[in-house]
């Protein structure tokens, strides 16, 4: 498992979320965790992250894909778009808090770039509360 979809997972963790995507410029999936979107789900995900991070804001929304669930996403400096769609389990302020984390710790490891020097593992670069 990379690092990053290390990062992800423990975002899936940390904010009860149903999915985490990690997708970059290009629409390109870059890592997941999480349920499995169909196609058409993952597309309007896709186009709707893209918009945002090229605006480069923080954006929240009622997701289409099945009553209640709803999608926050968050540029990852000019690298990518993490998008996180939640429920009624967890909340709105919650999946921000955990959000911002993980866009520091992923924005690390993109300015790190492959061979950027020794990672350190995914566990060190989000702490605990």
């Amino acid at each position: 498992m990379s690092e990053l979809e290390q990062i992800c997972q423990r975002l899936l963790r940390d904010s009860n979320a149903l999915a985490i995507l990690l997708i970059d410029r290009s629409g390109r999936l870059v890592a997941h965790a999480g349920e499995a979107l169909d196609a058409q789900s993952l597309s309007s995900v896709t186009s709707l992250a893209i918009d945002h991070l090229l605006a480069e804001r923080e954006y929240w929304t009622p997701f289409s894909h099945g009553k209640g669930r709803h999608l926050h996403l968050l540029p990852v400096g000019k690298h990518a778009v993490v998008a996180v769609v939640f429920d009624i389990r967890s909340s709105l302020g919650l999946v921000r808090l955990r959000a911002k984390k993980a866009v520091d710790a992923l924005a690390r490891c993109f300015d790190r770039g492959p061979g950027g020097g020794s990672a350190p593992p995914a566990a060190a670069l989000i702490d605990d509360d």
